[in-house]
């Protein structure tokens, strides 16, 4: 744990707190992007999900498949966001979950308006092959 990490106090945890699981909480973040946006942090402190040992990897894919039917049921599409290691606000690992369009917005690609006109290359990997990534280059967007 680390002191000045707001995701390691048991305080801010329990605020917004949605769902647990052994090692991993579902809340409702600081910044709401957007209505059912939610996020889904590891309880212990890990730079990046690309950082956490291999053996909670199932417990990860399955909440994360758990969340993603939930916000799909109550709020429809929805596209997942982790900064990673280089730009991350917080440096624990938090996975944003936010719906696609409400009666207010539509996002029709996240990839194609925010990320491919910063100039970023963009590659669709799995969970293992961003470790992997993150092992030999440290870091990752």
């Amino acid at each position: 744990m680390k002191n000045d990490c707001p995701f390691c106090d048991e305080e801010v945890r329990k605020d917004g707190l949605l769902y647990e699981t052994e090692n991993f909480f579902v809340k409702i973040p600081f910044g709401l992007m957007a209505p059912g946006h939610v996020m889904v942090v590891s309880k212990h402190h890990f730079s990046s999900f690309a950082t956490i040992p291999g053996e909670l990897d199932d417990e990860f894919i399955q909440l994360k498949a758990k969340v993603g039917d939930l916000v799909t049921k109550k709020f429809g599409d929805w596209f997942v966001v982790e900064y990673g290691p280089r730009t991350q606000t917080v440096p624990h690992a938090h996975l944003h979950f936010i719906p696609k369009q409400s009666f207010r917005y539509h996002i029709k690609s996240i990839m194609e308006e925010m990320v491919r006109k910063s100039g970023f290359e963009i590659t669709l990997v799995t969970l293992a092959q961003l470790k992997e990534f993150c092992l030999k280059n440290g870091t990752y967007i």
